[in-house]
């Protein structure tokens, strides 16, 4: 929160979940959501159901983005899981700076 505190002027995020839902890209870098924010999970699906895409940069693939029943929904229960992430780009350690520079470098 310091440094969003002393640029924003306000030390929270400033994105919102209705802005997941409808963007057309999520890029997901070095966090893992289904153990650390269950509910993002939830606004993945809806942005995949609103034609978005899920971009996952881990070395770990998370079992969240691969095959997620939301128990929210009866699929969820009796259903098989549904794939959050439709890229998952597995680097290195230390080597999520370099991608990042290609991306920007490709945009």
């Amino acid at each position: 929160g310091v440094a969003l505190g002393e640029t924003l002027g306000i030390g929270k995020g400033s994105t919102t979940l209705e802005d997941l839902y409808e963007a057309e890209v999520i890029l997901i870098a070095g966090q893992n959501p289904g153990t650390n924010h269950p509910r993002m999970l939830s606004a993945l699906e809806k942005c995949k159901k609103n034609g978005g895409k899920v971009i996952s940069i881990n070395p770990l693939e998370e079992s969240g983005l691969v095959n997620f029943k939301n128990p929210q929904n009866i699929n969820g229960w009796i259903g098989g899981g549904e794939d959050m992430a439709d890229i998952h780009l597995p680097v290195n350690i230390n080597q999520d700076i370099p991608l990042i520079k290609l991306i920007l470098k490709r945009l």
